[in-house]
């Protein structure tokens, strides 16, 4: 699988990278009568989004979806453009944890799927209930230790053909509970 567009979440001013989630999905195409498409290989699921937490509630802001019948709906009172959805300021009533990271070392790309939440600088997990954020918990050291035991038992590299793999697995941090 090629690396995929992840989507993005502005929180305190800063721009995050959704990284993981414990329960379902933030937002689904399906919940508004559409299917997707890829039409990429770098969008394999056929929409992205963009979400932001203002005042400690989580909300869609804009969305890109591929539908496959060409179908595509008001949503919240939007109408898409191209299959994008701007202005959109429609309430997430997510309840679990969410992960955000950002300040990604390049040196721990790997070109498939999603970067590994400990190859950023920055890592976030949320609680939330009903989208409003209930606990945010600072994993930057947990990163910085996933980090470095990979320096010391994998070297600076990750160019050869099991790179990745290793990547994959030292840097995986915890799945979230």
């Amino acid at each position: 699988m090629t690396a995929q567009f992840p989507d993005h979440i502005s929180f305190l001013g800063e721009d995050y990278v959704l990284n993981g989630l414990t329960n379902g999905s933030l937002f689904s195409p399906e919940d508004w009568g559409m299917g997707t498409q890829s039409e990429c290989t770098a969008l394999q699921k056929g929409f992205s989004a963009s979400y932001a937490i203002i005042d400690e509630v989580l909300y869609v802001t804009r969305l890109y979806i591929n539908s496959k019948d060409g179908l595509y709906p008001n949503i919240d009172g939007v109408t898409p453009v191209d299959g994008v959805y701007e202005g959109i300021k429609m309430k997430v009533p997510y309840t679990g944890k969410i992960r955000l990271v950002k300040d990604f070392d390049r040196k721990y790309y790997v070109h498939h799927g999603y970067q590994a939440a400990a190859a950023h600088h920055t890592v976030l997990d949320l609680s939330l209930n009903d989208g409003s954020v209930t606990e945010i918990v600072d994993r930057a050291e947990d990163a910085r230790k996933q980090r470095e035991l990979f320096e010391q038992g994998h070297g600076k590299s990750n160019r050869d053909a099991f790179g990745f793999q290793r990547i994959w697995r030292v840097l995986a941090m915890d799945f979230l509970p």
